[in-house]
């Protein structure tokens, strides 16, 4: 128990360093990316990283998604693991994820 509580004491000091390597990730075109990427900020929610510096970032981010338009299903890939905006758009429901802004 006692080695747990300095490991979660260790990564508290680390949030704000996790938080802007990830800044990078914003400018991402790639859809897969984007959607790992998002469940990454979904995750960050969670444990309060978007509270800090930076954070703010990462909900526009996740806003931008939202207002992305639909795409025209005849010029969808067939890659069966093609993100479609509609999926990064939507995954905040999937997720049940609410942000506190």
């Amino acid at each position: 128990m006692f080695k747990m509580e300095i490991k979660v004491s260790q990564m508290e000091n680390k949030k704000a360093l996790i938080l802007s390597g990830l800044k990078m990730l914003i400018q991402e075109n790639n859809k897969k990316v984007k959607k790992v990427f998002a469940q990454v900020i979904m995750a960050m929610a969670h444990h309060d990283y978007l509270e800090l510096e930076g954070g703010h970032m990462m909900v526009e981010f996740i806003v931008k998604q939202c207002t992305l338009p639909d795409e025209p299903v005849g010029k969808r890939p067939n890659d069966p693991e093609y993100v479609t905006n509609e999926a990064l758009y939507c995954m905040h429901y999937v997720y049940g994820t609410k942000i506190n802004v």
